[in-house]
Formats: C-alpha cells, structure tokens, sequence
C-alpha cells in the first residue's frame, strides 16, 4: 500500500481555485436566474431558503478536483 508521502508534489492552490470554480459554476448554473425553477419543478422539489447543502458541495468540489489531478498525472 502506497503512502500519501510517495504522491509527487502538487499545487495546492491549483486545486482549491479549480474546486472554487466548479462550485461558483454549479452555484451559477442552478440559480433562479438560470435553471434552479425549472430544475425544481421537473423533479417535484418545493423551494426552501436553506443552505446546508453549499459546504458539502464545495468539499466535493474540491475532492474532485484532487482526484482529476490524479487522473492527469496517472
């Protein structure tokens, strides 16, 4: 089993802007102003002002961008 010493060095600025772009495209993408009403209405959601999922998306967000920068290197 490999360490995460063994992982080469990597930028770790270069993936917290790539997962801060992806969340701000997500955010973007799934607001009122674009598709969040249609969106809603094809899967039955009822509007509600709370905010919980935005920290879980961000973390993924960054967590894939981790692991594409695996795919590349590999």
């Amino acid at each position: 089993m490999e360490s995460f010493h063994n992982i080469p060095h990597f930028n770790v600025w270069a993936i917290l802007v790539s997962g801060l772009i992806l969340w701000f495209l997500g955010a973007t993408w799934y607001s009122p102003a674009l598709f969040a009403k249609p969106w809603m209405a094809a899967l039955n959601i009822v509007p509600s002002h709370e905010k919980k999922g935005m920290i879980a998306s961000l973390v993924g967000d960054i967590l894939l961008s981790f692991v594409l920068l695996h795919f590349v290197l590999w």
